[in-house]
C-alpha cells in the first residue's frame, strides 16, 4: 500500500530553504528602504528650495531668523505661515505644511561662510557628520544648496 504526501524530512528540507531565501531577501530589502529615504529627503530638499526662492521673490527676504541662524523648523516659519513675511509682498503658502525629514528630523536652513544658504537633513543618524555643516553631504547627511549668494 502506497502511502500519500510529504514524509516530514521532505517538510523540513523545504521550511529550511524557505527560511534561507527570506533570510537572503532581508538585507536587500532593508538597503532598498534606506535608498528610498533618500531619494525623498533630496526631493523635499529640492521642493524647501523652490519654496525658499519663491518667498525671497515675494518679499526680498530670507525666511531666517534676525541673526541668519538656522530657524527652529524653517520649513513652517515664513514658507507655510507669513512669520517672518513683510506686509502684503507675502505670497505664501509656499509649501502645503512643515516638513520633517523621513527620519522626523526637522529640515534646517542655514548660511555658511563661503557657500551661501543651504538646506540640509542630518540623515538616518540625526547629527552633522559634514564636520561643520559646509553644504556638502557627507556620510548620511543631506544638503542642497539655495543660493551661494547670501543675503
Amino acid at each position: 500500500m502506497k502511502q500519500k504526501g510529504f514524509s516530514l524530512m521532505e517538510l523540513i528540507i523545504v521550511i529550511v530553504i524557505m527560511g534561507l531565501l527570506v533570510g537572503a531577501m532581508i538585507p536587500m530589502f532593508a538597503k532598498n528602504t534606506d535608498k528610498a529615504r533618500v531619494a525623498k529627503a533630496q526631493s523635499e530638499c529640492d521642493a524647501i528650495k523652490t519654496a525658499v526662492t519663491m518667498y525671497k521673490a515675494d518679499t526680498g527676504k530670507w525666511p531666517m531668523d534676525a541673526g541668519a541662524t538656522p530657524a527652529a523648523n524653517t520649513t513652517e516659519k515664513g514658507l507655510v505661515t507669513d512669520g517672518y513675511a513683510v506686509g502684503s509682498t507675502w505670497g505664501g503658502p509656499y509649501l502645503d505644511k512643515a516638513v520633517n525629514d523621513p527620519w522626523n528630523k526637522a529640515y534646517n536652513i542655514a548660511v555658511i561662510t563661503g557657500k551661501g544658504l543651504i538646506v540640509y537633513s542630518f540623515g538616518q543618524n540625526g547629527t552633522d557628520n559634514s564636520g561643520e555643516n559646509d553644504g556638502t553631504s557627507t556620510k548620511d547627511d543631506i544638503a542642497l544648496t539655495i543660493s551661494s549668494v547670501y543675503p
